[in-house]
């Protein structure tokens, strides 16, 4: 329901929101579609991995628009490698690695790569300095909030196999 809201705060006055802000709520409308398409697969039967895939796909190449948008073209070369990479590393993930059971391969490793694109236009906010009130840059917030978030689900995306496998799939 949050991720709704969001939308639709991105939504309105679009035309005054900065580059940013636009292509931040645009990652926030995936959610909500793989949130209820995992919720129909379930019903059915069906393999879940794959909404769930192509939600980290969608959200980490939108978010490697983001920062390359945001650090003005300087590592071109650099985000497209990563997107290339992350992208083929989830399919054969998908295909041939974590088929059967919660794919947190992937996630983690979108993980350790945002993690990386925050610490970098840390740096590069930092070198640069374009404004002097770093609190009103809204990349600031979203580049804070990506970070946070990463660095604390990083963990749990990698020790969630281990936990489930150890304690038969009760992680209470």
């Amino acid at each position: 329901i949050l991720s709704v809201v969001v939308v639709l705060m991105s939504v309105l006055y679009f035309k005054r929101r900065s580059t940013e802000s636009k292509l931040m709520g645009l990652t926030f409308i995936f959610g909500p579609i793989a949130f209820f398409s995992l919720g129909i697969l379930q019903l059915k039967g069906k393999d879940v991995n794959v909404p769930q895939t192509l939600d980290a796909i969608i959200y980490f190449l939108v978010l490697t628009v983001v920062y390359n948008f945001t650090l003005g073209g300087r590592y071109k070369k650099f985000f497209l490698a990563m997107a290339i990479s992350f992208a083929t590393f989830a399919a054969i993930n998908l295909l041939f690695g974590q088929q059967d059971e919660n794919n947190t391969y992937t996630k983690a490793a979108r993980s350790i790569i945002l993690i990386f694109y925050c610490i970098l236009y840390c740096y590069r906010l930092l070198v640069d300095l374009p404004v002097q009130h770093l609190q009103r840059v809204p990349m600031f917030w979203f580049n804070s909030a990506i970070l946070i978030f990463n660095a604390g689900t990083l963990f749990l995306f990698l020790f969630t196999t281990y936990l489930v496998e150890v304690l038969n799939n009760d992680l209470l």
